[in-house]
């Protein structure tokens, strides 16, 4: 419901809070919250987050953790494909004609770049 007296204001707060938020989303890959975010955005300005720097450092050790700790469990499913390949070339390539159809080494490309092997390209007859 809008009042006489109280549009005078809520302009000028709605577009603050739309720029913070703007501010924040064009970072927000790479933060984890508002926190975060604010001291991406400020760097070597703990102060403007409304932190100190011990608890500025203490923030973004923690988003390093978890960063690190997504990387990693990104690296070990990136495994899992990449081994899934070369399991299935050498197979390709022990067993190949009569065995198998299709071109072994483009397979193993194409594996590579979809992450899971073509069986409609090659596989065992």
């Amino acid at each position: 419901m809008k009042t006489e007296g109280s549009s005078h204001w809520q302009r000028p707060v709605v577009a603050l809070i739309a720029g913070l938020l703007m501010s924040c989303a064009t970072v927000a890959g790479s933060c984890l919250d508002s926190e975060s975010c604010c001291i991406e955005a400020h760097p070597g300005n703990p102060a403007a987050c409304g932190l100190t720097e011990a608890e500025a450092a203490a923030l973004i050790g923690t988003a390093a953790a978890a960063g690190a700790a997504t990387t990693a469990t990104l690296a070990a499913k990136n495994e899992g494909w990449k081994q899934q390949c070369i399991d299935t070339y050498v197979k390709c390539k022990s067993e190949n004609k009569p065995l198998w159809v299709g071109d072994c080494y483009a397979c193993l490309r194409r594996c590579e770049g979809q992450r899971q092997w073509p069986f409609a390209l090659c596989h065992p007859r």
